[in-house]
């Protein structure tokens, strides 16, 4: 899902990712605890803050199902960065996240390619 929200974000130069880690655009996480509700926006300060961000709101949404806080759920989140032209266009605004050089859009599967990461162990579901 392509999310384009002309909002500019908060005036704060590029910042520096972690270790090994290039320097990034402007990112932050959007995500929708329950589609079709509104979505909400985190500004994060690189790439494995936001991808962690994500883990942890994808890991409290399964909580509330097993726990039966809900009795469903359908979320949805990503990455977005800021560009000066995210429609073609010249108009800036939010885009969906992506590393330039590999095109890869998956910001946990970009750290562990890149070894920046280390993968989880895998979550166990009971049911």
């Amino acid at each position: 899902m392509t999310k384009i929200n002309r909002k500019k974000p908060p005036e704060v130069d590029f910042r520096q990712g972690k270790e090994g880690e290039k320097s990034m655009k402007k990112l932050q996480v959007w995500w929708i605890p329950q589609i079709p509700m509104a979505l909400f926006t985190v500004d994060v300060s690189s790439v494995a803050e936001g991808a962690k961000i994500l883990e942890v709101l994808a890991d409290y949404d399964r909580f509330q199902f097993e726990n039966r806080v809900k009795p469903d759920y359908a979320n949805a989140g990503g990455l977005n960065q800021w560009s000066d032209n995210c429609d073609g266009g010249g108009n800036p605004g939010w885009e969906d996240w992506e590393d330039e050089e590999t095109g890869e859009d998956d910001p946990a599967t970009y750290l562990l390619k890149n070894h920046l990461a280390v993968a989880p162990p895998p979550h166990k579901v009971e049911t």
